[in-house]
Order: structure tokens, then C-alpha cells, then sequence
């Protein structure tokens, strides 16, 4: 009779792989969430920054154009 080895791996080195990937996902989570956060806010500062500019121009363009009076009074009405 052929004696089967034993293949596998037994419960304690699955539970510490899995305690292992437990520390790894408790430490890298957070992390990730900030940076996410973080690209968040960064981009939402851009697109902020993108619209001042754009204004700005705009209104550049109205000042030196000679329609700035005519704009005034569309803004006011």
C-alpha cells in the first residue's frame, strides 16, 4: 500500500498568512484612502483655480474692449 504524503498547508501557517494580510490591509487601507482624499482635494483646487482664471480673463477682456459698461449692465439686471 502507497503511503500519501502530506501536501498542503496545515491551519496554523494559513492563519498566519492571514493575520499577515489582516496587518497589511489595516496599515495600507488608510493610506490609500488619503491619498485619495488628497487627489481629490488637489483636483478640486485646480478646477477652482481654472474658473478664477477663466473670470479673470473674461472680465480683463471686458475692462480693455471698451464693453465693460455694457457687460455692468447685464450683470445688474
Amino acid at each position: 500500500m502507497k503511503k500519501f504524503g502530506n501536501k498542503g498547508f496545515t491551519m496554523v501557517e494559513l492563519i498566519v498568512v492571514l493575520v499577515i494580510v489582516g496587518i497589511l490591509a489595516a496599515i495600507g487601507i488608510p493610506t490609500a484612502t488619503h491619498f485619495i482624499h488628497l487627489a481629490e482635494f488637489r483636483k478640486n483646487e485646480e478646477n477652482a483655480k481654472t474658473a478664477y482664471l477663466a473670470a479673470e480673463s473674461a472680465l480683463t477682456w471686458y475692462r480693455n474692449s471698451g464693453e465693460w459698461e455694457e457687460f455692468s449692465k447685464k450683470v445688474v439686471d
